[in-house]
C-alpha cells in the first residue's frame, strides 16, 4: 500500500524500483486514484496526510448562501470549514469546530 494511503511501515528500500517506474506510477496509477472524490474522502475521514503533512481538503457547497466551501482537517486541532479559495467574493475567515462533534 502506497504512503499516500496510510501506509508508513512497508517501505520499499532505494533501489528497489527504478525511479522511472515509480514516477511512472505516481504519475499514472497513484495520482488519478488519489484525486478521485473516493479516495479524498477516506483520506479526510481518517486523517491520512499528504508528503507536506497536511490532510487534503474536501469541496462542499453552502446551500443557504450558494457559496462554494472547503471543509479542512488537522490531525490535532480538529476541522474547519470555510470558503473555497475559488469563490466569488470568497471570505477569509473560518470556522473551526473541535474533534468531539465529528464522525
Amino acid at each position: 500500500m502506497p504512503e499516500s494511503l496510510g501506509n508508513t511501515e512497508h517501505v520499499l528500500k532505494p533501489g528497489v524500483v527504478c525511479d522511472g517506474c515509480n514516477n511512472y506510477l505516481a504519475r499514472e496509477v497513484e495520482k488519478p486514484i488519489l484525486g478521485s472524490l473516493y479516495f479524498k474522502e477516506r483520506r479526510f475521514s481518517t486523517l491520512v496526510p499528504n508528503k507536506r503533512g497536511h490532510v487534503v481538503p474536501l469541496d462542499g457547497f453552502h446551500l443557504k448562501s450558494g457559496t462554494r466551501i472547503q471543509v479542512y482537517a488537522d490531525t490535532g486541532a480538529g476541522v474547519c470549514v470555510g470558503a473555497h479559495p475559488d469563490a466569488a467574493g470568497s471570505i477569509s475567515s473560518k470556522v473551526d469546530i473541535p474533534n468531539s462533534n465529528l464522525f
